[in-house]
């Protein structure tokens, strides 16, 4: 009996025990937390994509550019990970509603596609689809150990 009871304890203890950071499964949010770089618009398609770029910040907040110098963050964006595809919602200083997006993360490369304001959400990932659909791939930025 005696024993039974410090099994119980210890095992309550342990279940109770808050998760090392280096075991827990980073959201999404905190994946996308950095600088990310164009890579192709509309699958080479589009118009060249390297001067663009993405800063994503936490708490929603991201900053962007086309060939333009870093700034504060001033677009906030949602997401909703529960969906297949992922969802990302944009807020861009110069439209009045969210753009809607679809995401997909894989290591250091993000994909995303969006529609023009008023058209419904992409389904797929394909670019230059109907209603102005347009397609991006980014990769991440490394950062550069200050060590150095």
């Amino acid at each position: 009996m005696r024993t039974a009871v410090v099994l119980l304890l210890v095992t309550s203890a342990a279940a109770a025990a808050p998760v090392p950071k280096s075991l827990k499964k980073k959201s999404d949010a905190e994946l996308l937390e950095g600088r990310w770089v164009g890579v192709t618009l509309d699958g080479g398609q589009g118009p060249k994509a390297d001067a663009m770029w993405w800063k994503v910040i936490q708490d929603g907040k991201m900053s962007s550019g086309n060939g333009t110098p870093e700034r504060p963050p001033d677009t906030l964006f949602t997401l909703d990970e529960s969906q297949s595809p992922k969802h990302m919602d944009v807020t861009w200083k110069t439209v009045k509603e969210p753009l809607p997006y679809i995401y997909k993360l894989e290591g250091d490369t993000l994909t995303v596609c969006h529609a023009q304001p008023g058209r419904p959400r992409p389904t797929e990932f394909k670019g230059g689809g109907p209603g102005g659909q347009y397609c991006l791939v980014f990769k991440r930025v490394k950062e550069e150990s200050k060590d150095k």
